[in-house]
């Protein structure tokens, strides 16, 4: 059931977005699906971080209704912005299928994976090549509001086995995103070129 209890990290249940506001976010996607959540769970809050711009603002109060569930956050300091995602319940990589979207590799999901919270990632890229459902993320297909919707929801209903799959995409992270070993790759094939 939606209405169970789990211990929360915030007063409310969060869901993150951070990262750019343009075209290949999918950001209606995004909104329509939390707006929907929050007709069932009304203690849920989607956190915005960064400068939102007005278009994307408006979009979002077009799909809620209002602003009472959403934070806007702003820009945020490094250590401020780390102490957000870490206490977000569920943190939302969306993209939609377009080629932009599809040719480049989304930067914030190592950040994303390395806090050990669950993440809902869209299946764009070679996320899959790296992630399994799940497994280490929640994958979903782009431009997909009901799988979105039930990603969402099946984190709610199913908080442990969340809380482990955040803790497999955090191995993923250290292990596929880490700067400092990619860097070292990256050396060695310099080397032998």
């Amino acid at each position: 059931s939606l209405k169970q209890k789990f211990p929360r990290k915030n007063e409310f249940f969060s869901l993150l977005y951070s990262g750019t506001y343009g075209d290949k976010e999918g950001l209606i996607v995004l909104f329509k699906a939390v707006s929907k959540f929050v007709r069932v769970s009304d203690n849920t809050k989607l956190v915005l971080t960064g400068n939102c711009p007005d278009k994307i603002k408006q979009q979002a109060f077009e799909e809620f209704g209002s602003f009472e569930h959403i934070v806007f956050t702003g820009r945020l300091e490094e250590d401020q912005y780390y102490d957000t995602l870490f206490c977000s319940d569920i943190l939302l990589m969306t993209r939609n299928a377009s080629d932009f979207a599809s040719a480049g590799f989304p930067y914030k999901l190592g950040e994303y994976l390395a806090s050990g919270n669950p993440v809902i990632c869209t299946k764009v890229s070679d996320v899959e090549l790296y992630l399994k459902d799940k497994e280490s993320a929640y994958l979903i297909a782009p431009d997909n509001c009901d799988e979105l919707f039930e990603a969402i929801v099946y984190i709610y209903n199913n908080r442990k086995e969340a809380i482990n799959v955040g803790l497999k995409g955090r191995e993923i992270a250290l292990k596929y995103f880490n700067p400092e070993i990619n860097s070292k790759i990256f050396h060695t094939l310099l080397l032998n070129c």
